[in-house]
């Protein structure tokens, strides 16, 4: 399976694009790593008090869907059977008219995202978004995510995939040369540069997101919850911004999610 690319901009980019070696990449996951991805399908469903919902309706819909986490289930889906197309994008567009306006910044973005970005451009480690799920609701909250953190598309590069393992994936798939080392990063996942890295480190709330054979590839385990051992993203920024590497902080997150 291939991940989805968006290569509506790829042909203007190509020709601006220059040859650059690292060391290493940053993968940056969305949901529950970089975003409240909970937080928001709340506030969706309580916006369609704008749309003649009931707020008893709202609270059993939003009931549901928690309890429904974790499973083979799609909000979007669930919103769109519910409510209708026009409804969903009606609230969809009302939620980012609220964040354009700086509203929203502290319930949606996780804990140190901010920081975690500033960290990465001081220390000149290139990255980018890789986003599991659909793309509709997936490149909406990326939408929304750029607001937050006041960078453009250009600045913030993110795909939606459609890979499901993401270690895995860079590891075995087109960000190999074979017969060369290291990893040989994507146009459509950074299209800024011709870019060849050492390392690619994906940090993500996943473990089997983190899962490959490839030594070259490490994960750094987030909880954003705290439900166990594994790293906040905001003690990731705050080791970045101390000085410390990625693969450094890989190998603390590896020694706490034995």
């Amino acid at each position: 399976m291939r991940s989805t690319k968006n290569r509506d901009h790829e042909a203007p980019e190509r020709a601006e694009r220059q040859p650059r070696s690292v060391e290493t990449f940053a993968v940056l996951d969305l949901d529950r790593t970089l975003m409240n991805s909970g937080v928001l399908t709340d506030l969706l469903c309580m916006q369609l008090l704008n749309h003649d919902v009931s707020i008893d309706q709202i609270r059993k819909d939003i009931d549901f869907v928690r309890r429904s986490d974790g499973m083979s289930f799609s909000t979007l889906d669930f919103i769109l059977a519910q409510y209708g197309t026009a409804k969903y994008t009606s609230v969809m567009h009302e939620i980012e008219e609220i964040v354009k306006e700086g509203g929203l910044k502290d319930e949606l973005l996780c804990n140190g995202t901010i920081e975690l970005l500033n960290a990465l451009e001081a220390q000149d480690v290139p990255y980018a978004v890789l986003t599991y799920g659909e793309r509709i609701n997936q490149e909406f909250k990326l939408t929304l995510l750029r607001h937050m953190v006041n960078r453009s598309a250009r600045q913030l590069h993110a795909t939606v995939t459609s890979e499901s393992n993401k270690a895995s994936w860079i590891a075995s798939g087109e960000w190999k040369v074979e017969g060369e080392n290291g990893f040989t990063v994507p146009a459509f996942i950074y299209p800024q540069a011709d870019l060849h890295a050492n390392y690619v480190v994906v940090i993500d709330d996943k473990l089997s997101n983190l899962e490959s054979d490839d030594d070259a590839v490490l994960g750094i385990l987030v909880d954003n919850a705290k439900g166990t051992n594994a790293l906040s993203t905001a003690e990731v920024a705050r080791l970045l911004t101390e000085g410390m590497d990625l693969r450094a902080i890989a190998n603390i997150s590896a020694t706490r999610t034995v």
